[in-house]
């Protein structure tokens, strides 16, 4: 028998912007909060994708939303499709930005997407940025979480890193080895799992929650644990009644009958009328500095291109801007045919890299000048 309660509109907004308010709101992002356009799933059209589909070597697997590979040899070809379709098909970022300017102080990232991180970056907003890694490379231990704030929010990406190959989430091994790491290691830090334990608010966007490892993801966070004081709030996103039964009885996940793009706008407004100051987007050149170092230290060349591209300046950057993808896209499709080496293809990065970061240079001592 169902004792599933129809989910409601939320009327009193009052304790979520408390808690935004004092720090104690944790936000979870799932995969159906990424939209290709409004009401579109970027997901669902990634996957129909021909780069994606016409492949003997890889299928996907509705069930579980990754792939089967017909040998692990073929994961790093899945890998590079998977990168060049995010990297070359745009996502629909308004509710994202909205997002970025809401104050939460920890975001908690379950997908394999990086368009939030981007949103971040593309607005200039400061944030602290940890993830999880199912291969452990213990010459480089995992950084320390600092305690986040509004200011510098904590970002957190559970499905490991869009720009780090062995990180990444994509395949039924993959998804295999991370939940062995994770339960053999109890490897969720433990100031991660601090700051959930002591929200009075954890809001759920763009969760399917039928999928068995996002239910155990919940349990790894103790969110069974029917003693704590939080209250944890999803809309609903067409999960099957039995799924909803267990949600509501063994986490205690309230459904509210909304979608993603009207409760962030509400929510941003409720913000506002209580007088929270909503994040704007930075012109400040060092933090601009900071984070093309990090595009160009992780080979992230198609972003930085696109980053400086959309840059305000005073001077004819777009030329120089087209001529440096030109250069780049012709060092990929010769990587890609095999007509260079190994060895030339990093020369070509090295002076790619090298071209951009003097890009940079010159555009923020033209700012400087202004």
């Amino acid at each position: 028998m169902s004792v599933t309660a129809e989910p409601k509109k939320l009327e009193d907004w009052d304790d979520i912007v408390d808690s935004i308010k004092d720090e104690k709101c944790i936000l979870f992002i799932g995969p159906e909060s990424v939209m290709k356009s409004p009401g579109v799933s970027y997901h669902e059209e990634l996957i129909k994708s021909p780069e994606l589909q016409d492949d003997k070597h890889f299928k996907y697997i509705a069930r579980d939303e990754m792939f089967l590979l017909t040998e692990n040899f073929y994961r790093g070809k899945l890998v590079n499709r998977f990168r060049n379709y995010c990297q070359k098909t745009p996502f629909f970022d308004d509710t994202y930005k909205k997002i970025t300017a809401i104050p939460f102080n920890t975001i908690i990232i379950v997908t394999r997407y990086p368009f939030l991180i981007q949103s971040f970056e593309n607005n200039n907003i400061e944030f602290q940025h940890r993830w999880f890694s199912k291969v452990f490379d213990k010459s480089k231990p995992e950084e320390e979480i600092e305690i986040p704030s509004a200011e510098i929010p904590l970002l957190y990406n559970l499905f490991g890193r869009f720009d780090i190959d062995e990180s990444l989430l994509l395949t039924h091994n993959d998804l295999f080895d991370y939940l062995s790491k994770l339960l053999s290691e109890n490897a969720i830090p433990t100031k991660l799992k601090d700051l959930v334990k002591s929200a009075d608010e954890i809001i759920f966007l763009g969760f399917k929650f039928e999928k068995w490892y996002v239910q155990l993801l919940l349990r790894l966070f103790e969110l069974h644990n029917l003693n704590a004081h939080f209250e944890r709030i999803s809309i609903r996103s067409g999960d099957e009644e039995d799924v909803v039964d267990i949600c509501e009885t063994d986490f205690k996940i309230n459904f509210i009958d909304d979608n993603i793009d009207s409760f962030i706008n509400t929510l941003s407004d409720k913000c506002v009328e209580n007088g929270l100051t909503l994040r704007k987007p930075s012109a400040d050149n060092v933090l601009q500095q900071n984070q093309f170092k990090t595009l160009l230290e992780n080979n992230r060349f198609d972003e930085a291109l696109k980053k400086l591209k959309d840059l305000e300046t005073k001077y004819n950057l777009e030329d120089k801007v087209t001529q440096l993808t030109g250069q780049w896209n012709s060092i990929k499709e010769n990587q890609k045919d095999g007509v260079i080496s190994p060895q030339d293809y990093t020369l070509g990065q090295n002076q790619i890299r090298q071209r951009i970061q003097t890009a940079i240079d010159d555009d923020l001592e033209q700012a400087k000048q202004n």
